[in-house]
């Protein structure tokens, strides 16, 4: 009886879930965010949609700001390339050092001298005995 008694509690218990009301997610500020349907067995599946992000043009203060950076950068350039041409005092560099090429040529690694080649000599006849000696 006892068992029977298990039974009907756990029908019991399985038809109250049954009658749950559903999940609502009307609250929810994303809650249209997606789609219910059933598959070929009978089953809700729930398929998500993202929202498109859109993003607002928005006025930067960058480009501004690095038009008055370069304005000003042009016109430092420009004083100072007018005080160096305007300055009577200017010191002009005269090099009085080693060039680069005596540099190359002092320890560019030397060649071997090319080998001259020999010159043979004729052969030499070997001269005959004089018979009276």
């Amino acid at each position: 009886a006892a068992a029977g008694a298990r039974a009907g509690a756990r029908a019991a218990a399985v038809v109250a879930r049954a009658g749950d009301p559903k999940l609502d997610f009307g609250s929810n500020e994303r809650a249209g965010l997606g789609y219910t349907e059933e598959d070929s067995a009978g089953q809700s599946n729930i398929f998500s949609v993202e929202p498109k992000v859109y993003v607002g043009k928005e006025v930067s203060t960058t480009f501004p700001f690095a038009l008055v950076v370069g304005a000003v950068g042009l016109l430092g350039v420009g004083a100072g390339l007018t005080f160096l041409k305007n300055d009577a005092e200017t010191v002009q560099y005269v090099n009085t050092g080693t060039s680069l090429s005596e540099y190359v040529a002092k320890f560019s690694p030397r060649r071997a001298p090319v080998p001259v080649p020999a010159v043979e000599a004729p052969p030499v006849e070997a001269a005959a005995p004089e018979a009276g000696a």
